[in-house]
Order: structure tokens, then C-alpha cells, then sequence
């Protein structure tokens, strides 16, 4: 009975982390949909509850950031960015650029020039 009750409880933990899975996928894909469709403020919820899940997915940072970007909230969009730093994205001369617009626009010259 107790070997029952072992396996019954932990085939309710597989199914709960299966669950789990799914749900976070489908905010993965709900993002996408939401960004290709120009759907920014949707998108960039949606990114990042997906990245509150799954912490280790940082190159969800770039397409958060051109959300932002895309709503005009330059702020965020800048921390963002800034997040961006030290990944592959970073290389990306489009990333480049929007960095350098937004510290010229916070009157960061010298790293705008960078």
C-alpha cells in the first residue's frame, strides 16, 4: 500500500512538471505570434513571464528589448539592452546602433560614440 502511495504521489509530480512545461511553452509561442503580428505590448508580456520561468533563456533579452524599443519606452528598452551585453546578440549592429541612439538620448555621449 505505502509502494502504491509512493508511485501515485510522484506520477503526480511527473504530471505537474509536464504541466508546467506546456505552459511555459505556450507563453514562448503566444510572444512569438504576438511579435511577428507587431503586437509589441502583448509580446513583451508574455517574454517576460516566460523568462521569469525559465531564467537561463537570456536570449529572450534582445527580442524584450526591441519590444520596448517598438512601444517608444526607452528606458526599459536601454536596461534591456544593457542586459543584452556579453551575449552573441550584442554583435548584431542593429543592437549596436539602438545602444548607442539611447545613451546619446540619456546625454551619454562618449559610450554613444563607442
Amino acid at each position: 500500500m505505502l509502494k502504491r502511495g509512493i508511485f501515485i504521489v510522484g506520477l503526480m509530480l511527473v504530471h505537474a512538471c509536464l504541466i508546467q512545461a506546456q505552459q511555459t511553452d505556450y507563453l514562448l509561442k503566444r510572444a512569438d505570434n504576438a511579435y511577428a503580428a507587431l503586437q509589441f505590448e502583448s509580446a513583451v508580456r508574455s517574454y517576460e513571464q516566460y523568462l521569469e520561468a525559465n531564467p537561463s533563456k537570456t536570449a529572450l533579452t534582445e527580442k524584450i528589448a526591441d519590444c520596448y524599443w517598438n512601444l517608444r519606452n526607452y528606458p526599459k528598452a536601454s536596461l534591456w539592452y544593457a542586459k543584452t551585453a556579453g551575449s552573441t546578440a550584442t554583435n548584431s549592429d542593429v543592437v549596436k546602433k539602438r545602444m548607442a541612439e539611447l545613451n546619446a538620448m540619456d546625454g551619454k555621449y562618449q559610450e554613444a560614440n563607442k
